[in-house]
């Protein structure tokens, strides 16, 4: 059979011609519609017109003819585009019976990845790698499915990789930070997270400065933390937590009235927000106010009862004023709820 306007359809794709080339191909395949090449190049056509429904027709017939591997390649690239991950991992897998290819093994595990079979993501982004060291950003993902599996040292092996390769990457240093804090490696992800914040524009320095100033309060230095804080907030004023996290700074620093200032700013913006019971009975306590002490420890238990802190506080509530026989039930319970609070009577 003649079929030289496949070739002559072929040649108008690649002069730009893409109309003349569809119009061709479209009918010559009414005449002649065992030709799985043809289809693939109309699919082809369809696809880089953003027509993904009818790109993934043609690709379907031309594999109903003959299995082509490009057709499956393309075909799950058409499934890609659609957020259909399943049925794109499927012809990926068909593709890469026939040929390794790093990229679409990546993009497999892009797929996987999204459908949250981390199992089987790990193991196409490890294959991607193992084909060329040129699909590194394999090791972006690989170090965000061994975050996930609370794998710390190999997140942050793969994060440090992907760095090698691309030292601006902001998601690899994020998560190399990250990881980092995870593995109690405080001022080396302090030093990850300035690097990042030196990259980053106005609005995304907010939450990187929020992270630097929790990693200052776990270092037992609030006052860099709060100056941390600040500068968030001025990045991002309409973000209240802020507010609660300096409250809680001015509460490390002993500074109890500023601290009750901004935790009742916060409980005028959140007033059904529990987190603030506990913390607020510690100013009191500091205060000297026994009373509101009690009142928002009272609160604490009702808001966070699964925080053994909460009762053991009450327990010593009871204890400092007296109540021994009462504050027993307290620290059982905290106890009860980790063990690690151990009953001082």
């Amino acid at each position: 059979m003649d079929r030289r306007w496949y070739y002559l359809a072929l040649s108008e794709v690649q002069s730009g011609k893409i109309e003349i080339a569809q119009g061709r191909l479209k009918d010559s395949l009414l005449t002649d519609p065992g030709f799985a090449e043809a289809w693939m190049l109309l699919g082809n056509i369809y696809y880089n017109k953003a027509q993904y429904d009818t790109s993934s027709e043609m690709y379907e017939r031309s594999i109903h003819i003959k299995p082509l591997p490009e057709a499956y390649k393309y075909l799950g690239h058409c499934y890609f585009r659609m957020d259909q991950c399943l049925k794109a991992s499927a012809m990926y897998d068909k593709y890469l019976s026939y040929s390794m290819d790093g990229g679409i093994s990546n993009l497999a595990g892009i797929c996987y990845l999204r459908e949250k079979n981390y199992v089987k993501a790990k193991e196409y982004f490890v294959q991607a790698l193992l084909i060329s060291d040129t699909f590194h950003v394999a090791h972006l993902n690989l170090g965000y499915i061994q975050f996930s599996f609370e794998d710390y040292v190999s997140a942050s092996y793969h994060y440090r990789k992907r760095l090698e390769y691309e030292p601006d990457d902001k998601m690899a240093m994020n998560g190399l930070a990250k990881s980092l804090e995870k593995l109690g490696k405080l001022s080396e992800s302090l030093d990850v997270y300035r690097r990042l914040l030196q990259r980053s524009d106005s609005f995304s320095k907010a939450p990187i400065l929020s992270s630097m100033a929790r990693l200052y309060r776990n270092s037992n230095n609030p006052r860099l933390a709060l100056e941390s804080y600040i500068s968030a907030e001025n990045l991002d004023p309409e973000n209240y937590s802020y507010t609660l996290e300096k409250a809680m700074c001015y509460l490390d620093l002993s500074e109890y009235d500023e601290a009750l200032n901004y935790f009742q700013l916060y409980q005028q913006e959140r007033p059904e927000d529990g987190r603030v019971n506990l913390p607020l009975a510690r100013v009191y306590r500091y205060k000297g106010d026994k009373n509101l002490c009690k009142f928002y420890l009272d609160k604490a238990t009702v808001s966070n009862p699964e925080m053994a802190i909460v009762w053991f506080e009450m327990g010593e509530w009871h204890l400092r004023h007296g109540k021994k026989k009462d504050a027993l039930p307290f620290f059982e319970k905290a106890h009860f709820i980790d063990p690690s609070f151990v009953s001082p009577i």
